[in-house]
C-alpha cells in the first residue's frame, strides 16, 4: 500500500489527485538536545527551572545541499540549534505545547523547510519514578 492509500499515514497530506506523492520525505534530524529552562504551570517550576529535552524532523529537499555538498544548500544544524536554545532557554511559557510551538514556528521560518517535527519533554517535578512528560507536534509551512 502507497503512502497515498494509506489513510493513517502522516505524509498523505502531501498527496495530489491520482495518488501521486508530491512532498520531499528527506529528513534532517537533530535529536537529544537538552537545555535548561523556566517553564512551567507551577509559579515554583518557572522560578526554579528543569531540564527539557528536544528532537527535531525536519522535512524538507536534501538533494540540492546533497548534489553542492556546499552549506549554503542546506539548513545549517548549528543555526537550528540556537534558535531551538533560544526558545526554550530564553522564552518562558506554562505549556510544553507553547514551547513546541514556538519551535515549530522559528524553524518553519528557514528556507527550504517544508514540514517539522518537535517532541518536547521534562522531568517532572513529583515524587516516585517518572520517565518524563513529553508533547510532539508536526506542523507544515504555510500555504502547502
Amino acid at each position: 500500500m502507497s503512502v497515498c492509500q494509506n489513510r493513517h499515514s502522516p505524509l498523505r497530506r502531501g498527496c495530489l489527485r491520482g495518488g501521486q506523492y508530491n512532498r520531499p520525505v528527506d529528513r534532517l534530524l537533530l535529536r537529544q538536545m537538552t537545555f535548561y529552562g523556566y517553564h512551567g504551570d507551577l509559579a515554583a517550576e518557572r522560578e526554579l527551572g528543569g531540564r527539557y529535552a528536544v528532537d527535531l524532523e525536519i522535512g524538507m529537499d536534501l538533494s540540492p545541499a546533497a548534489r553542492s555538498d556546499n552549506l549554503e544548500s542546506a539548513v545549517d544544524y548549528v543555526h537550528v540549534y540556537q534558535l531551538v536554545r533560544e526558545v526554550v532557554e530564553e522564552e518562558q511559557h506554562r505549556l510544553l505545547e507553547a514551547i513546541a510551538e514556538s519551535i515549530a514556528t522559528r524553524v518553519l521560518g528557514l528556507r527550504g523547510v517544508e514540514e517539522v517535527k518537535v517532541r518536547v519533554g521534562k522531568t517532572p517535578p513529583v515524587r516516585g519514578g517518572f520517565g518524563e512528560f513529553a508533547v510532539e507536534i508536526t506542523r507544515p509551512a504555510r500555504g502547502r
